[in-house]
């Protein structure tokens, strides 16, 4: 009789010690998951980062190329003024037909 209780009592601890690894197993995969997920957000957060940085860059590039295109103009427009100004102040005075 002791035998047989033995067993049983035996092949009960084993289940309970399975039951106990099954559940160590579900939590570490339940650990490792949520880990995996965190490292998933922040790489998506620095992914996220990286392409806004990216943006604010080309758009600063794209800001410097419209600024220095508008002096190019502004430039090239001042000089044909100042050569209208100074082919007007190398013409003759403006008289009036009439007088003289």
């Amino acid at each position: 009789m002791s035998r047989r209780s033995g067993g049983l009592i035996g092949a009960w601890a084993e289940a309970q010690r399975q039951q106990q690894r099954q559940a160590e197993a579900r939590q570490r995969a339940v650990v490792e998951q949520r880990l995996r997920s965190e490292r998933e957000q922040r790489a998506y957060e620095r992914d996220m980062a990286r392409m806004h940085r990216e943006q604010r860059a080309a758009y600063r590039r794209q800001r410097e190329a419209d600024v220095l295109r508008r002096s190019q103009e502004l430039d090239a427009r001042v000089a044909e003024l100042e050569g209208l100004l100074a082919e007007g102040c190398r013409a003759p005075a403006f008289r009036i037909a009439g007088e003289g």
